[in-house]
């Protein structure tokens, strides 16, 4: 007997041999709730096989009505009403989209769909990438314009905390220990989000932010974010989120960040030995700026790939090399980091309301702002 976990959802109990017929149960009785949306409740004869529903490990039906589980069929007349009501609420709860993809894993790993159910000892984790995406995913060619908005970095935030806790590390650093949404890096993000959730689309997947797109237009990146994955992406979408608002920022501006917009499944397509020609320095050439997000010991500055996204902004801002008029725009370089849950940004020049006030008041202004920053980890 196979013990399936659905985030917000419940656990769910079933009898499948493999992970495949797991899958299809649970969209069998999802799609059942969805046909009848509960309103003739006299026929049930959708739930199939055999499925006990719990919450928090805590038996949601009554015992003695139910004996604990669905078996067979199930039909209203057999039920006290007030268990009626219990199947009701509780059936609701399965009402998932299936348009997209799903998974479902054991601990750190990720089952194949012919995989044996048996050969695992421990509950297993069911996540419905459908949550992501209102549809298909819309086709955006060139890699430079898959920018992501907050709002989709935010729908992202929101579907990971509901999981997070329910999946383990999968790489050699704590492999399979479980995660936390407060520690969740893009690492943990890609394994357990991006590359399945993607995956199979198209002829060999697509990017995230194809899959969550629903205007290519609208991902035109105005800023470029250099960063080295290790930040918890709740702190990643902080930053974000400080440094639109200090640079007054459109509310749908996108910001161009590898992981979610590179075909994680095709790597080879959009990195090459001669870095200018890579999708990073197409989309740099773009945007107004290259915002640096640093984690707690700031690790971009020891990686080769973010110190060749700083010195484009540093070396080549005025020399006229990447499309605008740097006398008129120069590529500015910002600076963010997160300390004790607060985000906090250095600004290349007056940024915001600072621009507004008189120039001494602006300065003195960004230099108080700027005080908070904590300098700590640059040391």
């Amino acid at each position: 007997m196979a013990r399936i976990q659905v985030p917000k959802k419940g656990i769910f109990t079933c009898n499948s041999s493999t992970a495949e017929e797991a899958v299809q149960y649970l969209r069998q009785v999802s799609l059942g709730c969805q046909r009848s949306n509960m309103s003739n409740m006299s026929n049930m004869h959708w739930f199939e096989g055999m499925l006990r529903l719990t919450t928090l490990g805590k038996e949601t039906l009554n015992q003695s009505a139910v004996n604990g589980r669905w078996c067979g069929m199930v039909w209203s007349s057999g039920l006290q009403q007030e268990n009626l009501q219990a199947v009701k609420e509780w059936t609701l709860m399965l009402d998932e989209p299936w348009h997209g993809n799903v998974l479902l894993s054991c601990g750190p790993h990720k089952l194949e769909p012919n995989q044996q159910l048996p050969e695992f000892d421990a509950d297993f984790v069911f996540a419905n990438y459908s949550w992501l995406s209102s549809g298909p995913p819309i086709n955006i060619a060139a890699t430079e314009l898959r920018g992501i908005t907050i709002e989709q970095l935010s729908s992202l935030l929101v579907f990971v905390e509901d999981v997070a806790s329910s999946w383990c590390a999968a790489h050699h650093l704590g492999y399979g220990q479980p995660l936390s949404f407060e520690a969740f890096n893009l690492y943990h993000a890609n394994f357990w989000v991006i590359g399945p959730a993607t995956a199979g689309h198209g002829r060999g997947g697509c990017s995230y932010v194809e899959l969550v797109a629903t205007s290519a237009q609208m991902q035109r990146p105005l800023w470029f974010v250099s960063h080295a994955w290790l930040e918890p992406v709740c702190k990643f979408v902080a930053c974000l989120k400080c440094h639109a608002s200090l640079r007054q920022l459109p509310d749908q501006t996108a910001y161009w960040v590898c992981a979610y917009a590179n075909n994680q499944h095709q790597l080879e397509n959009e990195i090459c030995n001669n870095p200018r020609k890579t999708s990073f320095y197409r989309a740099i050439q773009l945007c107004a700026g290259v915002l640096l997000v640093l984690d707690e010991n700031a690790t971009p500055f020891t990686r080769i790939w973010c110190c060749f996204e700083e010195s484009i902004a540093v070396e080549e801002r005025n020399k006229g090399t990447l499309g605008v008029d740097f006398d008129l725009n120069p590529l500015l370089l910002d600076v963010a980091a997160t300390e004790n849950g607060r985000a906090h940004v250095i600004t290349d020049g007056l940024a915001g309301a600072e621009q507004e006030m008189m120039p001494l008041l602006g300065f003195l202004a960004k230099s108080r702002r700027e005080a908070e920053f904590p300098t700590e980890i640059l040391m």
